[in-house]
């Protein structure tokens, strides 16, 4: 049982909507995505042992104001950390994991900056509120992430013009300052 909840617990946890849907949704709903099934078993593994080292390991405390989100093996990291050396530390951890093929790097190193965390999941819902809505933009296929009212796009839609559409859309909702998207043309 503890195993489960072990499992099931990052998936909770997770920002990316894909696990959510799945744990909500179960296995049905993984085969209407264009994403195939192997490479959400694959970003879930990564999703818990990211979840593991990050939110529930030894080092919490340096990783506490990052967040990431995993889509195909592309892990997008975002959020503030205290030093370089911290981040270089980060970095060679989640190259480690089996699976992941890619690392956008998005923090800032010991920004001063304020962070409004509450603000950036109302702009992220709205974001992933007008994907679900337009029915050009395969929302599914798209994970949100909101750091600084900065907005991360990651996820494959079907052509080129989907890719302008969403970063369109996303930069129209209230409160976003930047759009930064690393969806692809699947």
């Amino acid at each position: 049982m503890k195993k489960i909840l072990i499992l099931i617990l990052p998936l909770l946890l997770s920002s990316c909507i894909e696990t959510i849907a799945v744990t909500g949704f179960g296995s049905a709903y993984l085969m209407t995505r264009t994403k195939p099934v192997k490479h959400s078993l694959t970003d879930v593994k990564i999703t818990a042992k990211l979840t593991k080292e990050i939110k529930y390991g030894k080092e919490k405390k340096l990783y506490k104001k990052l967040n990431f989100n995993v889509y195909q093996g592309r892990v997008l990291l975002t959020g503030r950390i205290e030093s370089q050396q911290d981040l270089d530390q980060l970095t060679e951890k989640i190259w480690s994991i089996k699976g992941v093929s890619e690392l956008i790097n998005e923090t800032s190193v010991k920004s001063t900056s304020k962070h409004s965390t509450l603000k950036d999941y109302y702009i992220a819902s709205k974001i992933k509120t007008k994907f679900i809505l337009d029915r050009n933009i395969k929302a599914f296929n798209i994970n949100v992430e909101v750091y600084n009212q900065n907005a991360y796009l990651i996820g494959n839609v079907t052509n080129e013009a989907a890719i302008k559409i969403a970063a369109k859309a996303a930069a129209k909702v209230r409160g976003v300052k930047k759009v930064v998207s690393f969806l692809r043309n699947s």
